[in-house]
């Protein structure tokens, strides 16, 4: 069994002028290694939460999109994935998840 620590990276929302939070983002995926994976022609799936009626705790648009530009420009096939929660709600199912809206 491997007891290597994982290495953990994080930011804050403060950015330079003329500097966005995507492109923020981008700079800390590269700090952690996004270019030493192999993507050419591979499936890359990109995990997010895709929310649910009346929550807004849920990644917005343009940092999905940073990372899935990461992706295409290292040759990968980026898809968006999410999973089903145990709590009852709009995404507790594959069915009622398909129509879950934020």
């Amino acid at each position: 069994m491997d007891n290597a620590k994982s290495k953990v990276y994080y930011t804050d929302f403060r950015t330079r002028i003329g500097v966005s939070l995507p492109d923020k983002l981008v700079r800390l995926c590269q700090k952690a290694g996004i270019g030493d994976i192999d993507m050419e022609g591979k499936f890359v799936a990109i995990k997010m939460h895709f929310g649910e009626l009346g929550n807004i705790a849920h990644l917005r648009h343009q940092y999905v999109r940073a990372v899935a530009d990461m992706v295409r420009d290292r040759g990968g096939k980026p898809f968006l994935t999410d999973c089903n929660t145990l709590y009852p709600g709009s995404r507790k199912n594959a069915l009622e998840h398909m129509t879950a809206r934020t």
